[in-house]
């Protein structure tokens, strides 16, 4: 199911009109903890006397970890200001960080004489709040008003404001004016712009979210940016166990198990063109050799043009396509192919395709890393002539990733005896005793996967506790600049709500490492990677949603999908609501033409493109 929509770009502004909408989901909302804010000790020390416009405001700050949050209640201590005892009202006033964007204001009326707490309820209003804002007290009526408590005991908070009787604020550093704020955990939701209902158990997308390839229990299955099914491939009694794209969409590989014929035959299947193929079953330009085992998620990657490919996952086995683009048939043997020790489980490769990194277990303890340089050059049988490996002794690896240029490689471990994990990193362009160039040792016991950008200088990480899951997603910035032991993260996202009791799954980001995104099976979150601040977020239900996490190198679409039916999610850019003012005016028209989202445009701010 999906969407058919035409795009247009408006001043940088993605514009999707929507002409057929298909999705029917339903979005869970947790409850979310809330927690009140003051820094006044409860007892009043002196009175604000209610000057005509006179405004008392307080400065507040959210929890940490916490980025932003619905505002439920201003809370003022108060009392009459004389003999008039009823009703008595007065103004409330919330602004932004910025202390002069109003989010909101509502009067308060009927308010109780005696002194006490009075709670202002706002949580109607659907107020969202960022890290730093103000709740503010406006007197409107001395004869009707009300006098705002100060408490000066200390310590002092230094976060009041006063305009006093005038026009403008001054801080007050004598006293905490008692203005409290009740505030709930908040990330804002957002719905996918379309889903399928396929069971997948691989995921892949192009560069730009334009192509979407999934190996799903009907086979595999190409998608465009619209949802709309390009085509797809499968056989009876054929599993396809892998997939992976070009960067421009244009090639696909894809790995299959035959069971036809037992024990079964493992292939490597390719297309090229891949976007501009349709319908059922387009047969593959080439194939290869029976490969001898099973490929799974993450043991196929294929470079940025397509020309080269590599796959693991066979056991100790490594074969390596070169000119892949070049290759029509069927059968087609390896460039060049290795065994080594274990089973190998992760594979990547450079943009240019010719460095690529695998990550194995020994079956027993011990997990290993392998560096090929050169690959383009390389034929025949390797007989373990790979450039670097490095043991991680009483571990198992469960990720890695390698940057656009193979020169910085991340892994995430899992320390067996400890109970810890851990995030290395390496640089490949060392020749000998390759070491990580540094490591951060975390508490929690699993790092589950990994993410490192194009240069390398942000790594992304998910991280698990037994028992007590998930725990956070890491953000390491200026990778390529550390050393030695990394004693934490430069950011992170924690969920502070209770979201879920499920394990993160995977974690993926843009090339530019700007944005990430964590897949716990029924949760998938986008997380600013530069701070950890949470941007939005999507629930269903364990394990439908986010098994695997795939984010677009331009950062422009988040595909998630879990491993069982109904489970293929999109999310695209965010969307406008457009409208055309005039039709058919003049060319020295000045007035607007277009309206997006409210703001209009005349047709001299619009670019040439668009008309």
């Amino acid at each position: 199911m999906g969407k058919q929509c035409q795009v247009l770009r408006v001043i940088g502004l993605t514009v999707l009109l929507i002409l057929v909408s298909t999705i029917d989901l339903r979005l869970r909302v947790e409850a979310q903890p809330t927690q009140e804010i003051f820094y006044d000790d409860g007892a009043a020390n002196w009175w604000f006397t209610p000057f005509v416009g006179r405004r008392i405001a307080v400065n507040f700050s959210l929890p940490e970890d916490w980025f932003k949050a619905k505002l439920l209640t201003a809370k003022f201590y108060i009392k009459q200001h004389n003999s008039i005892s009823y009703p008595g009202f007065f103004m409330v006033h919330i602004y932004d960080s910025d202390f002069s964007t109003e989010l909101n204001s509502i009067n308060v009326t009927n308010v109780p004489p005696s002194a006490g707490w009075f709670e202002a309820d706002l949580s109607e209003l659907d107020i969202v709040v960022n890290k730093n804002f103000y709740v503010c007290f406006e007197s409107i009526d001395p004869g009707q008003g009300r006098c705002l408590g100060l408490d000066t005991n200390p310590p002092i908070e230094n976060r009041t404001w006063d305009t006093g009787a005038g026009n403008e604020y001054e801080q007050i550093f004598d006293g905490d004016a008692m203005i409290r704020a009740v505030v709930q955990y908040y990330i804002p939701t957002k719905m996918p712009d379309w889903n399928t209902s396929d069971e997948v158990f691989d995921l892949a997308v192009c560069a730009d979210g334009s192509l979407v390839a999934a190996a799903t229990s009907e086979g595999l299955k190409v998608f465009n940016a619209s949802g709309s099914l390009l085509w797809s491939w499968s056989e009876t009694d054929v599993d396809v166990t892998s997939v992976d794209v070009s960067d421009d969409g244009n090639a696909v590989a894809a790995a299959i198990h035959n069971s036809t014929i037992q024990p079964g035959t493992y292939h490597l299947l390719f297309w090229k063109g891949a976007k501009t193929l349709s319908g059922v079953n387009p047969q593959p330009d080439w194939s290869s050799e029976n490969l001898g085992g099973w490929i799974g998620p993450d043991a196929l990657a294929i470079s940025g043009d397509g020309d080269q490919v590599v796959v693991v996952g066979t056991g100790p086995n490594v074969y390596y396509w070169n000119g892949s683009l070049q290759l029509t048939g069927e059968g087609k043997a390896p460039t060049w192919k290795d065994s080594l020790g274990g089973s190998l489980e992760h594979v990547d490769i450079s943009d240019d395709g010719d460095i690529i990194a695998i990550l194995g277990w020994d079956g027993t303890e011990d997990s290993s890393a392998y560096v090929y340089k050169d690959c383009k050059m390389r034929t025949g049988h390797q007989w373990f002539h790979y450039n670097l490996t490095y043991t991680f002794l009483n571990s198992y690896g469960h990720d890695m990733a390698l940057s656009d240029s193979g020169l910085y490689l991340v892994v995430g471990m899992e320390a067996f005896i400890q109970h810890i994990s851990n995030v290395y990193f390496f640089n490949t362009s060392m020749s000998d005793s390759w070491s990580p160039q540094w490591i951060c040792e975390l508490d929690e016991n699993v790092t589950k996967a990994v993410d490192i950008s194009s240069d390398g200088n942000t790594v992304v990480a998910v991280t698990n506790i037994y028992a007590a899951s998930p725990s956070r997603l890491l953000i390491f910035r200026d990778s390529a600049s550390k050393s030695g032991s990394v004693t934490s993260a430069d950011a992170e996202f924690t969920m502070a709500g209770d979201y879920t009791e499920n394990d993160y799954s995977d974690v993926s980001m843009d090339g530019s490492g700007s944005i990430a995104a964590g897949g716990t099976g029924d949760y998938v979150f986008a997380v600013n990677a530069t701070t950890g601040e949470p941007l939005w977020y999507y629930n269903g239900t364990w394990p439908l949603v986010s098994m695997f996490v795939r984010v677009s190198e331009d950062g422009s679409a988040l595909v998630s999908a879990g491993s069982v039916i109904d489970s293929l999610y999109y999310f695209g850019p965010e969307t406008a609501e457009v409208t055309f003012d005039q039709h058919g005016v003049a060319s020295d028209f000045t007035g607007p033409i277009l309206n997006v989202d409210g703001t209009e445009y005349t047709a001299a701010m619009l670019p040439k493109s668009f008309t």
